[in-house]
């Protein structure tokens, strides 16, 4: 599962992502996060801490947000 979800987050990243016009706030992206605390953390652990980025974009400036 790991596997497949890293696999289409490399597909969004270099073959959808360009299209959209995005300005990511946070270092790193949220793409390269979601792998990183997929690997270390598991899909159910994951997938709360990419809806927790995903929510301090909405109302954080951003910045520097390793994961944890």
């Amino acid at each position: 599962m790991k596997f497949f979800l890293i696999l289409f987050v490399k597909f969004y990243k270099f073959f959808l992502s360009p299209f959209i016009l995005s300005s990511c706030k946070f270092y790193p992206s949220c793409s390269i996060y979601f792998n990183l605390v997929l690997i270390k953390y598991g899909f159910l652990t994951a997938f709360f801490l990419i809806l927790k980025r995903i929510f301090k974009c909405f109302f954080l400036n951003g910045g520097y947000d390793p994961s944890p």
